[in-house]
């Protein structure tokens, strides 16, 4: 990709379906209950407890693993004090499986 001489290169455009799921996660932090937001330890992006706090439950499947990427994004942002969490039941044989790839992401 070229770009101009003194321009920075463009961003790619963020697709209508990750900007609504960000925008949603920022709505529900909004509306969280104000004695429990800031009541997890603060992640290593974020420093100030009273910036909202979140734990992702993830499954592996496509939504949750939506969810998790916005979370992820806006924790890097400082948007978000986040932490996402995936259990093993062992009820089906593809679930390790499922697990490590949620604990690689």
């Amino acid at each position: 990709m070229s770009t101009a001489e003194g321009s920075s290169p463009r961003r790619p455009t963020l697709d209508p379906a990750s900007a609504a799921i960000r925008n949603a996660v920022r709505a529900a932090l909004a509306a969280a209950d104000e004695t429990t937001a800031g009541s997890s330890d603060a992640g290593p992006a974020v420093k100030d407890p009273s910036v909202p706090g979140a734990i992702v439950g993830v499954s592996g499947g496509a939504d949750s693993m939506a969810l998790l990427h916005a979370v992820a994004f806006l924790h890097r942002r400082g948007e978000v004090r986040a932490r996402a969490v995936t259990v093993d039941h062992g009820l089906q044989t593809v679930t390790a499986e499922v697990a490590d790839r949620v604990a690689a992401t």
